[in-house]
């Protein structure tokens, strides 16, 4: 991961990331020794307080997922081109990327996905990928490691560009679930793949895209909608921080897409106003039938 993000001896690496975690554990301090940089931590996340260490501390490196990078764009206090940030590994959607990229001056930035029973980077995009291939979320599987993608239904093998279970094997993923045979069983195929629970797929070269969590998708009258795929297009919405698209059941077609929605400082929105601005963007299927701004996610919480 410190190579496809470009960690050279002399960088600063900010990482709030907390030690007992694998992306803070893995990803920071053993990325650190490894490439021998700087590593900066925080006692807690605080949008305002990383961005004073981010420029106090000359930091060139940093790494969050989307709900810490849009805290961070979202504060009074951040100033465009105001830091020396030249690259970060974010698990965060292709128009976030952008805004890193463009708002920060972090050019080299890049996306991953993994998780913790794979100690936990499965793909990392490389800092010498264009934009583009970044922002559409295409990664490189690591050496050593086989990935396949599977229709979960049926368990057979799909090809390149279909959507289906990210399945994985080789030397960092577990062995199994400690003194829990059941579970081990359920998670791990006959032929030692790791069934992640997540959706994505291959393309031709390889590279793997991370779609959503497969018990996330809503199911809207037999089409399936990543709740991902519609935040990601409310996050390009000028007024938007933050948004969160969930399931809400409906008598005819099973289940809706509905939005959480935080407004940005100072910025005035109706649930009217975000549906009129997304209708010429989603097939209809994809609309979310309620939307709803709040002021915090505090007492909702973000799954």
């Amino acid at each position: 991961v410190g190579k496809r993000m470009g960690a050279r001896a002399s960088d600063r690496y900010l990482s709030a990331r907390p030690f007992f975690h694998v992306a803070g554990s893995t990803l920071s301090i053993v990325l650190s020794c490894v490439h021998q940089i700087t590593l900066v931590t925080m006692q807690r996340f605080v949008a305002e307080k990383a961005l004073r260490i981010l420029e106090t501390e000359k930091c060139t490196l940093t790494s969050g997922n989307d709900t810490m990078f849009l805290m961070m764009l979202g504060c009074e206090t951040f100033t465009k081109s105001g830091y020396d940030l030249r690259g970060s590994w974010a698990a965060v959607s292709g128009p976030l990327l952008k805004r890193i990229v463009n708002e920060f001056e972090a050019g080299e930035t890049v996306t991953g996905y993994g998780l913790s029973e794979a100690s936990p980077n499965i793909a990392t995009s490389d800092f010498r990928d264009s934009l583009e291939d970044r922002a559409a979320g295409w990664m490189h599987v690591h050496d050593g490691l086989d990935v396949r993608i599977v229709d979960a239904d049926i368990g057979s093998i799909l090809e390149a560009s279909q959507k289906g279970e990210i399945q994985v094997r080789g030397w960092c993923v577990m062995k199994g679930y400690y003194d829990d045979p059941e579970a081990t069983a359920a998670t791990m195929t006959q032929d030692g793949f790791l069934k992640t629970g997540d959706l994505g797929m291959l393309d031709e070269q390889g590279r793997l895209a991370f779609v959503g969590r497969l018990k996330e998708i809503i199911r809207v009258g037999g089409e399936n909608v990543a709740p991902s795929e519609l935040e990601n297009v409310l996050h390009q919405h000028p007024d938007i921080l933050q948004a969160q698209v969930f399931a809400l059941p409906d008598p005819r077609l099973i289940e809706v897409p509905t939005a959480y929605v935080l407004a940005r400082e100072n910025c005035d929105i109706s649930a009217e106003q975000i549906q009129e601005w997304l209708r010429p963007k989603l097939a209809g299927f994809k609309m979310p039938r309620y939307v709803k701004v709040i002021d915090s996610f505090e007492s909702i919480g973000i799954t």
